[in-house]
């Protein structure tokens, strides 16, 4: 009931998304850059190479046959795993440091490096192990795998079954490594202005953090035992009535 009480107690401004939104008034999600995912230590990634007019030509350069590429499951058998000092060995080429760069310049470095023997390699990249992880005041705390390399901020609140009710919509943190340096970047999820944070869309390995409201803290100080104590307390009360209420009768 306590607890109940405190949450009546909040004020709606304090758990609606995106509040004062209209049409035209901020920018549409389609309008935010989506920053280019880097590589980073510890990233692995599924690499393919094909060449389309023959085949066999490009077998030298793939940890898996082309025959068995169909099966997923076995692909990420085979991925290269960064190492820490951000380099993987690639088949033939040997050490290749691949940290920092995005996907498209890795592959433009592999598709220049590989033309040196094979006719018109095409290079294919994927990250492996995009996750992000979802802490604090959510329904389904947990790290979650994306697989098409893409998710806001919004979307990883929503794979976590959305804040609860004593989440703080005005303090979503969103924890990011980036070149080795630790990045914190605070989210207000109540303003139009989210659509075009620098953190609405996420990065993989980002942790998103959301503070509990004022109501959880004050009901995490409450001794857990008074709602136990009002129980007795009130049949204590009762039973005090009841017997008060036939004694009086007998008089």
């Amino acid at each position: 009931m306590f607890t109940l009480f405190l949450t009546a107690c909040g004020s709606g401004k304090n758990v609606i998304y995106f509040q004062n939104t209209h049409p035209g008034a901020v920018p549409s999600y389609q309008d935010v850059a989506i920053p280019e995912i880097r590589i980073m230590p510890n990233d692995n990634l599924l690499i393919t190479v094909s060449t389309p007019k023959n085949p066999l030509a490009s077998e030298p350069y793939n940890l898996i046959s082309n025959n068995a590429r169909s099966y997923a499951a076995t692909l990420e058998l085979y991925g290269y795993l960064v190492d820490e000092r951000g380099d993987i060995n690639f088949p033939e080429l040997g050490r290749i440091h691949v940290a920092g760069l995005t996907k498209s310049e890795l592959m433009h470095l592999l598709q220049s490096k590989l033309s040196q023997s094979i006719i018109n390699p095409v290079v294919n990249i994927r990250l492996m192990n995009f996750k992000v992880s979802v802490l604090g005041e959510v329904a389904r705390p947990g790290s979650y795998a994306v697989d098409n390399e893409r998710i806001s901020l919004p979307d990883a609140l929503a794979k976590a079954g959305d804040m609860t009710i004593f989440g703080s919509r005005r303090n979503v943190f969103v924890y990011r490594e980036e070149n080795g340096e630790q990045k914190i970047f605070r989210v207000d999820m109540t303003s139009p202005r989210v659509f075009s944070h620098e953190a609405y869309y996420l990065q993989q390995n980002d942790v998103v953090y959301v503070e509990p409201n004022k109501s959880r803290v004050q009901a995490s100080n409450v001794n857990p035992m008074l709602g136990t104590y009002l129980s007795i307390t009130g049949l204590l009360l009762t039973s005090a009535n009841i017997v008060v209420s036939v004694l009086l009768k007998r008089k």
